[in-house]
């Protein structure tokens, strides 16, 4: 009797071991089924374009993960067309209600694991999946996103740091201290995208640049960088007389600074003593000078910024008319 259950319970283990076996056979076909289909996917989209391209990569995306790596993956060969192609059915992935938030954090960080070895169209192309994927995504991508714009805002590609400056704009990224050595980059492309970041008014955020930062500006080489910088300061309330002067007064040649003492307005309604700080913080002595006299004609009581000047300056000219003046408004004063 023991002998009999003993071969029953061999026999039953025997069955078990071959349905394992089946199981895991099965589970190895599938897998291999799965690559071999996305195999003959890349292959049918390397040799299509548009909206055939299309359809293959949509392909790819219904095996799930291992589709979605293979994709993610094909950007490092991909050439302009298939780039968009693959970013487009991407983004449609991400904005699709119906997508998993798993889904989207994988693709994420598939995006950010495979990025090194993307290339610059390919790493153009994931960052431009970066803003849907931060409106819907959440968490440890967000993190390590982060990171990396930190590190692309110094990318040797111009493209590459332009579409970082943008997602640094981001609340959840918040990198606009990073953002501050690309205003002065060689390359207008980049000048442009940070002084966008960093110029106009935004509700909410503090700015890092002042109105006198920003009137620098206006004299870029660039005309859309000067552009730039005069609709940032309009959003900011400037006028277009106080963009005009500021624009006379941040010339870098002296000799065209001086012109601004003579074009401001004898009008009532225009504040003449904000300008005359910083007329008399100019490095060029003339400036100075000049605007010492321009407030003791104006009957604008400096006396505080004429003692400094006096006992400070570097020219001897201007520290002479600094006392005389001071001395004219305290008698003024009395």
């Amino acid at each position: 009797m023991d002998e009999k259950k003993w071969s029953r319970r061999k026999r039953g283990k025997r069955i078990l071991f071959v349905f394992l076996c089946l199981a895991v056979l099965i589970g190895i076909g599938i897998w291999q089924q799965t690559n071999i289909r996305c195999l003959i996917y890349l292959q049918a989209m390397e040799g299509s374009n548009g909206e055939e391209q299309r359809k293959w990569a949509r392909e790819l995306l219904e095996l799930n993960e291992p589709g979605l790596s293979a994709l993610v993956s094909s950007l490092k060969k991909a050439d302009n067309e298939r780039a968009r192609s693959i970013r487009t059915v991407l983004e449609e992935l991400i904005q699709n209600k119906a997508t998993p938030i798993e889904i989207r954090r994988y693709l994420g960080n598939q995006l950010l694991e495979n990025f090194e070895d993307a290339g610059t169209l390919g790493q153009c192309a994931a960052l431009q999946l970066m803003t849907p994927l931060l409106d819907t995504t959440q968490g440890d991508f967000t993190t390590a996103l982060r990171l990396k714009i930190g590190i692309l805002l110094k990318s040797t590609e111009d493209e590459i740091r332009v579409q970082a400056i943008g997602i640094a704009l981001r609340p959840e990224i918040n990198l606009l201290s990073e953002v501050l050595p690309n205003l002065h980059h060689p390359s207008a492309r980049v000048r442009q995208g940070a002084l966008l970041a960093l110029g106009p008014q935004r509700d909410g955020v503090e700015s890092l640049l002042t109105d006198d930062d920003l009137l620098r500006f206006l004299h870029d080489s660039d005309p859309e960088v000067r552009e730039i910088c005069k609709m940032s300061l309009k959003s900011r309330g400037a006028s277009d007389l106080q963009i005009s002067l500021g624009k006379q007064w941040t010339h870098p040649q002296p000799g065209e600074r001086l012109k601004v003492l003579v074009q401001f307005p004898h009008d009532d309604d225009f504040s003449l003593a904000p300008w005359l700080e910083r007329l008399l913080h100019d490095p060029d002595p003339a400036m100075r000078a000049g605007a010492i006299r321009l407030a003791s004609e104006n009957r604008i009581n400096m006396i505080p910024q004429l003692e400094t000047l006096r006992e400070k300056d570097p020219d001897q000219t201007v520290r002479a008319l600094a006392e005389y003046y001071q001395r004219e408004m305290l008698k003024q004063s009395h």
